[in-house]
């Protein structure tokens, strides 16, 4: 039962975070819009966006891996062997600011596959996602990328200072 009410709360915060994104930015579409390619597109925007999952999870595993092994090799060229060290940040370490930096990255690899994929449709797609969801994307995002980019590479920047050496 107690999962039950975790995966309540966790839809119902999701649902509150919607509204409550809809009431502060809500979207108002260009006056200038053709509403009409809106149909012809339907099709292959909501295919897009059933990917979207897979293309996310694929950006931030990738984005992990790369700062993963970027804070690997740093740890090898600033912790070398010619001390002992009692404390140190391990090489599954690096996951952590790489998972963080994943989310906060995340627009870049999303809006180049976008663009790559629908060319000349791509803010048609934008319009079509913020009046499907009620809000402008972007301007929820941008804030959000921010702050996530800023924590995880404060996080990657402490992990390199995270160490006691024995001299």
């Amino acid at each position: 039962m107690n999962n039950n009410m975790d995966g309540l709360i966790i839809i119902s915060g999701v649902t509150i975070a919607f509204v409550i994104f809809q009431l502060i930015f809500p979207y108002k579409p260009p006056q200038d819009s053709d509403f009409s390619k809106f149909e012809e597109n339907k099709k292959k925007f909501s295919r897009l966006e059933g990917m979207a999952v897979l293309w996310i999870f694929l950006s931030i595993g990738l984005i992990s891996f790369l700062v993963f092994i970027l804070g690997a090799n740093l740890r090898d060229s600033f912790f070398p062997n010619d001390y002992d060290y009692i404390m140190n940040p391990s090489n599954s370490f690096w996951f952590l600011p790489g998972f963080i930096l994943g989310f906060g990255f995340l627009r870049i690899p999303m809006d180049f596959i976008y663009k790559l994929y629908l060319k000349g449709d791509y803010d048609l797609y934008k319009q079509f996602t913020n009046m499907k969801h009620g809000f402008d994307g972007e301007k929820v995002w941008r804030p959000m990328e921010l702050i996530i980019s800023i924590a995880g590479i404060a996080v990657f920047i402490l992990g390199l200072n995270w160490f006691v050496r024995i001299v």
